[in-house]
């Protein structure tokens, strides 16, 4: 400090407490100034006006005037390093904890129903925490509504079907206005896009001009008829399917379309021996199926009898 070097330690020193909390607060990197102090206040425990006086001293004061900056400054680095945690951090980990929990519950409840088909519930529901849709590609008689219906009820939240047709018109699927004969006035009339999770069932059988109706709803969550912006209810979901297999009368989707999906999810049947667990264990989608031997465990994976092999294959339910 007698040679004119005090500058020089006080950026060191300072530039030291500012590295040592950027490791050990969260975002410590992106706050503002005055947040900054606040943090460095609260992680320490000095008060946040000598902090911020500490850290922006001019130089122009008397050595002594310095030397206290340096060792506040010194401390304070000291104690943030000293902090095996910050609470911010470990109220977020707890936070992410739960919400892990809650997402594990979540696709237990979703499995009760669609079974077999964990790799897709698992999907769906990393782009319903991410706020995003998921376009959803097999053929028919997969399971595909009952997994819209059963996330919907595992959520307690409303859902919506809409069975696209070349013939459909964008107002089908977010309303439109009518006139009301007593007032004389128009009134809004909402389509079935007002709810929290929508399927778009085979959505390439629409024109490109149906299609365009979704493109708002899934970018800006948001609905403008007649000049009105309506806003949906949160969360909003879309789940669409489509058909890769029949492809007549079909319209590919654009890639704007296309733009709007975080997953494309390709569904197909269960794989062995799952798909014989669900076989067996939820008798009413075989209604006149008998099993002339039954086993006394119906429950059993080891395979099924010859019977239901013989049903199996003539089914030809195949991913073929």
């Amino acid at each position: 400090m007698r040679i004119g070097s005090g500058g020089a330690l006080h950026a060191a020193a300072a530039r030291a407490l500012n590295e040592a909390a950027a490791r050990h607060i969260n975002a410590y990197e992106f706050l503002p100034g005055t947040e900054r102090i606040q943090a460095l206040a609260r992680v320490t425990g000095y008060e946040a006006s000598s902090l911020a006086a500490a850290l922006h001293y001019s130089g122009s004061g008397r050595a002594e005037h310095l030397r206290s900056a340096l060792e506040l400054l010194e401390a304070a680095r000291r104690r943030i390093c000293s902090r095996t945690r910050d609470p911010d951090m470990e109220i977020e980990a707890s936070t992410l904890n739960r919400a892990a929990e809650l997402l594990e519950r979540l696709k237990t409840a979703i499995g009760q129903a669609v079974v077999g088909q964990a790799d897709v519930i698992e999907q769906v529901v990393i782009s319903l925490a991410a706020s995003g849709h998921v376009l959803i590609e097999g053929v028919p008689g997969l399971g595909k509504t009952l997994l819209v219906r059963a996330l919907a009820q595992a959520l307690s939240l409303a859902h919506g079907r809409v069975q696209f047709t070349p013939d459909m018109m964008p107002s089908d699927i977010i309303g439109h206005a009518v006139l009301d004969p007593t007032s004389h006035e128009l009134r809004i009339v909402r389509g079935p896009v007002f709810t929290h999770i929508l399927l778009a069932d085979e959505i390439n059988r629409a024109p490109a001009k149906t299609q365009s109706a979704l493109l708002e709803v899934m970018q800006e969550y948001q609905v403008t008829l007649e000049g009105q912006s309506i806003v949906l209810p949160k969360p909003f979901m879309v789940l669409a399917t489509q058909n890769p297999v029949e492809t007549e009368g079909t319209y590919p989707l654009p890639e704007a379309q296309l733009d709007r999906f975080l997953f494309k999810v390709e569904i197909g049947y269960p794989r062995s021996p799952r798909k014989w667990e669900s076989w067996c264990a939820r008798p009413p989608i075989r209604p006149a199926m008998s099993c002339p031997s039954p086993r006394s465990n119906p429950f059993s994976t080891s395979g099924p009898c010859s019977a239901c092999s013989r049903s199996w294959r003539t089914r030809k339910l195949t991913s073929r």
